[in-house]
């Protein structure tokens, strides 16, 4: 579902609470990390892979509207009552920084499905992770990150082969447009996950 992208933080950056930075002993523990963003990326990429079925009967933009839809009543029951108590506590700098949130989203998903609609999947794809990839390259430090990412780079070049096919320039827009979106959307997660829990900052942005 790609309503729910899983933030891709930079290696530098440290997860926080409402509370401020998590320190490592308060971290919740069970499944890895790695572990947690392979499932949520491929949760992610099966989602919208899926969702180009219904381009012929609802169009890229009435595809995007269902998913986000879905993703908002889906977040909501989950959070429940205890999502309206932290709207009630949530100050209007706090409400406005995840409204965006969810506008930078929503924006993500509407161009990407523009892009797919237009191009091969593959192509689209791998335009729209231009947008994580340059992220981590600013936030990276240490030689040894950007060799990762270099490899990771790499990996979705020789997978998806955006050289071929590429006959769209509006798709291409589009799928630039996503990845400027979805660098976006990586910060501001850090700056809502701030602000608000996980669960509560996503059911709310989406909303």
């Amino acid at each position: 579902m790609n309503a729910s992208v899983a933030p891709v933080v930079a290696p530098h950056q440290v997860a926080a609470t409402s509370h401020g930075p998590m320190r490592p002993a308060d971290r919740p523990r069970g499944l890895p990390g790695a572990v947690l963003l392979l499932v949520a990326m491929a949760v992610l990429h099966t989602g919208g892979a899926l969702a180009t079925e219904l381009f012929d009967s609802l169009g890229p933009a009435g595809t995007t509207w269902l998913r986000l839809s879905f993703a908002a009543v889906f977040l909501l029951a989950f959070t429940g009552r205890s999502l309206w108590r932290v709207v009630r506590a949530a100050s209007r700098a706090d409400l406005v920084v995840t409204a965006a949130l969810g506008a930078v989203s929503a924006g993500m998903m509407l161009l990407f499905s523009e892009s797919a609609a237009r191009l091969p999947l593959g192509t689209a794809t791998a335009l729209e992770f231009l947008g994580p990839l340059t992220v981590a390259v600013a936030g990276s430090r240490r030689p040894r990150e950007l060799a990762w990412l270099a490899l990771a780079a790499a990996g979705v070049l020789l997978l998806t082969s955006p050289w071929t096919g590429v006959t769209d320039s509006a798709g291409v827009l589009f799928g630039l447009g996503s990845a400027v979106c979805w660098a976006l959307y990586v910060i501001g997660t850090a700056h809502v996950g701030s602000r608000f829990s996980a669960q509560h900052g996503l059911a709310l942005s989406l909303t």
